[in-house]
């Protein structure tokens, strides 16, 4: 999610995405290396910034996963998103309590439903 809270997101974003190795991406946007804050950042930092991977197909991920957190209501951050495919739910915010419930939950072994076996008639 491009937040325009973050100046500098939208960059790191995209040299993920356009990186060979993802982990290591992530990594080093995450990083000392490179400024978190444009304000604070020094000269270094900055060329970094700049310095960072492009690529044509970034800007259709973005959008794709903009559509996406759009359509399941996420407009802030953090935010975590449970149970996709049964029962959806979203929590915006760091709410540790609702978190700790929502990964409860997921840890619980499915229930099923048993059914006594129909009787049929001996032969």
């Amino acid at each position: 999610m491009v937040n325009p809270g973050h100046p500098l997101a939208r960059a790191k974003i995209e040299h993920v995405i356009c990186s060979d190795d993802k982990d290591a991406a992530v990594r080093y946007v995450y990083s000392s290396e490179l400024p978190h804050n444009p304000d604070g950042a020094d000269a270094m930092q900055m060329a970094k910034q700049k310095a960072l991977k492009t690529c044509k197909e970034a800007d259709a991920v973005i959008e794709q996963h903009a559509k996406i957190l759009q359509a399941v209501g996420v407009n802030g951050t953090p935010s975590f998103l449970f149970n996709v495919d049964t029962k959806p739910n979203l929590i915006v915010g760091f709410n540790q309590q609702k978190i700790a419930a929502a990964i409860t939950e997921l840890e619980k072994p499915a229930v099923t439903k048993l059914e006594k076996p129909s009787a049929k008639p001996a032969k």
